[in-house]
């Protein structure tokens, strides 16, 4: 079966995910001096409010596919402290929590400008990731700045989709904009759950990218590397 597309995760799989401490200071501390004007809070109270919030939309997710965007995040921090932002204090968090992530930009997984060079002279590449509190916009700019934005045909994040992995929509997306057959993609990704199952169920081929060697999966492949990947490819002829 000939392979024409190959679909990427991007959290821990092109990119590290990390909750940066420096970042994660500059957002509550931008966060506690708009709160001192309603409340008398102190630095851990909105800490123990962002985490809580964070926590909240893993639930949200675990529950329905869907990744709850900034401005609803925010909405759940600021109940969870008794306090109701206006739109305008939404909308001024929500740009300062994305200049944090282009200031203070995550790395990219070793390898990966090199495997996404290598791949997209043979095979059409796209991305299928789930956001958070960093948007999709925010998340291509750092794509650029890494310089492997280039290599995508296509970018699907969640807060534009509404539904994230494992949902059947995101999969349905994809095949739909290049209108390939499932069988003749691959998803490449870090998450059994959110990769692995959403992509089978859909009918791609998969490969599972872990340092944990006895992780249990369903994948086709398990990957600890990416240079790896060229090698499970031709496993399968492709």
């Amino acid at each position: 079966m000939k392979i024409k597309l190959i679909s990427f995760d991007l959290w821990n799989t092109l990119i590290i995910y990390n909750k940066n401490s420096i970042r994660k200071k500059m957002r509550i501390n931008y966060i506690l001096e708009i709160i001192k004007h309603y409340k008398d809070v102190t630095y851990e109270d909105v800490e123990n409010a962002y985490e809580e919030a964070y926590n909240e939309l893993d639930r949200i997710w675990m529950m329905s596919s869907r990744t709850p965007p900034p401005e609803e995040y925010l909405e759940i921090l600021g109940s969870i402290l008794g306090i109701k932002f206006s739109s305008r204090e939404i909308k001024d968090i929500t740009d300062f929590i994305q200049k944090t992530v282009t200031d203070i930009p995550p790395g990219l997984m070793k390898g990966a400008k090199k495997i996404l060079d290598e791949l997209s002279k043979k095979y059409t590449l796209a991305l299928i990731s789930n956001t958070g509190i960093t948007i999709g916009d925010t998340l291509r700019k750092i794509l650029k700045m890494k310089g492997i934005l280039k290599n995508f045909s296509l970018t699907l994040f969640s807060n534009e989709t509404i539904y994230g992995k494992p949902h059947p929509v995101v999969f349905e997306k994809l095949l739909n904009y290049f209108n390939v057959s499932p069988e003749n993609v691959i998803h490449i990704g870090d998450n059994e759950y959110a990769d692995i199952v959403g992509a089978k169920n859909a009918g791609m081929y998969t490969i599972l990218f872990t340092k944990n060697k006895n992780e249990k999966t369903t994948a086709d492949f398990t990957i600890k590397s990416l240079y790896e990947i060229p090698e499970k490819l031709k496993v399968l002829y492709l």
